[in-house]
This record gives C-alpha cells, structure tokens and sequence, in this order.
C-alpha cells in the first residue's frame, strides 16, 4: 500500500511565520501532524494581528483536517470566523495545492512549496465567481526553533 502522506512529509511539525498582509501585520504559527494512527493529516494554525488604527488586535485560528479517500486527499478547513472549506489536495515533490470545490460564491486556492528543509512558501488565493485566482496572503515560514537556513 503506497503512502497517501508521501508528498506532504515535507509540512510535518510546527512553523512560525510573520509578515506584512492584507489584514495587517501577522505573527503566528502553524503545525501539520499524522492523527488517529496517521489516517488523517491535521493543520491548526494561530495568527496574531496587531492593532491598527482601522480595528483592534485580533486572534485568527484555524483547523483543517486532511484524509485520503477514494478520490485522492480531501480537506475540510474551519476558522474562528465560522468558515467551512472543502478542498481537493494535489500535492507533488514540488508543494501542494489546495483547490476549493466550486460552490455559487468565491473560490479559495492554498499553496505550500518547500523552499528547503527548514522553510516553506505559503500563499492563499481567491477568486470572485467567474474570476481568476489573485494573492490574499503571502508568507515564508521557518520550522520552529530554527533560523529557517538549512544547515
């Protein structure tokens, strides 16, 4: 039996992030760990915006759970503002993407591509119904505890 997690080994652990967005300066952290005797891949992640003028600091959390099925890997994504998400995953030795599932509303696209073994790419996209994908978030992240240089 081949491993579904084969081509998403690369995520496995915690990560830290920070940068310039859309919604303001973010700092945070994400982590991907094999779940229930590794039948399912989960993500949670925490960003902490600052307070701007415009609105007071806020908390961003998210949960996505990652299974493979017979159609290939699925994940359904949740977050504090009460968003669901299903995503079809593609993931090659090149990264990972995420594709929303069409639905009457916008379209959401996730990406993750290793930079080296110590940092990754992260970009999320959306598209307005009958638009093309444009760049919502972008960021590097480091593997906790590190520098992000591979060594």
């Amino acid at each position: 039996m081949s491993d579904p997690w084969r081509d998403l080994r690369f995520l496995i652990g915690a990560w830290e992030t920070d940068g310039q967005t859309q919604l303001g300066n973010g700092k945070g952290h994400f982590s991907f760990s094999l779940e229930l005797d590794a039948h399912v891949v989960v993500r949670r992640s925490r960003t902490q915006y600052a307070d701007t003028p415009q609105r007071p600091a806020f908390s961003h959390q998210e949960l996505t759970i990652i299974a493979a099925d017979g159609d290939g890997l699925q994940a359904t994504y949740f977050d504090s503002e009460g968003h669901v998400i299903r995503y079809r995953v593609d993931a090659t030795a090149d990264g990972c993407v995420w594709t929303s599932e069409p639905v009457a509303g916008a379209r959401f696209r996730m990406s993750y591509r290793p930079v080296n073994g110590n940092e990754v790419d992260a970009r999320f996209e959306i598209a307005p119904p009958g638009g093309e994908f444009a760049t919502y978030v972008e960021s590097r992240a480091r593997r906790a505890g590190t520098d992000g240089r591979e060594r």
